[in-house]
């Protein structure tokens, strides 16, 4: 007889935390939480090999004792969850909590800006940009004077990534043009 119970035990996923996103390292430590009497194991179950099942097992567990799974996988997005289990008197009892989802995201945003282009007369600048990133989050930009100044307001404006971005500087004089994509698990790129 299989039983799922709410009550005893009860399971808590620690970390990573749900839609979490990461972004170094291909080694992971993965935390649950299980309470509750006459534990038996408490189950890794995941999706790192690319279909959602058991992945480890660790047997005798402790109540509130935290468990930690140790594994290595590559970029990309993934489902995690555990489950413990107990057995009394011939009765199988079963914890599971739903599944957390957290993204692996090592690399940087790629990012190219095309030639700036201006008009004789105008402080009126504009470029083209292509940035490419499966978790992209933001684009900005800065530029800056001669003398390595921030040229007016023109820092830190958030522009959609991809398109045309048009500046007005604030005299005629030469200017660094600097563009910045940020993605979700904090990796940035700059042009």
């Amino acid at each position: 007889t299989l039983r799922i119970y709410t009550v005893n035990p009860v399971t808590t996923l620690v970390i990573p935390l749900n839609t979490t996103y990461l972004s170094s390292g291909t080694s992971r430590n993965f935390q649950c939480n299980t309470t509750g009497s006459s534990l038996d194991s408490q189950f890794l179950y995941s999706n790192f090999s690319g279909a959602f099942s058991l992945n480890q097992t660790i047997s005798g567990i402790t109540s509130g004792v935290v468990s930690n799974y140790y594994k290595n996988f590559s970029d990309g997005m993934y489902l995690w969850s555990c489950a413990a289990n107990r057995t009394i008197a011939g009765v199988n009892t079963f914890s599971f909590q739903g599944n957390f989802t957290f993204t692996l995201d090592t690399l940087a945003p790629s990012l190219n800006i095309s030639p700036i282009i201006t008009t004789l007369g105008s402080q009126t600048v504009t470029a083209n940009t292509n940035t490419t990133d499966r978790n992209i989050n933001n684009c900005t930009y800065a530029i800056y004077n001669d003398v390595g100044a921030v040229d007016g307001l023109n820092n830190n404006v958030t522009f959609t990534c991809n398109s045309p971005i048009t500046a007005t500087v604030t005299a005629f004089n030469t200017y660094s043009f600097y563009v910045y994509a940020n993605d979700s698990a904090g990796n940035l790129n700059s042009s």
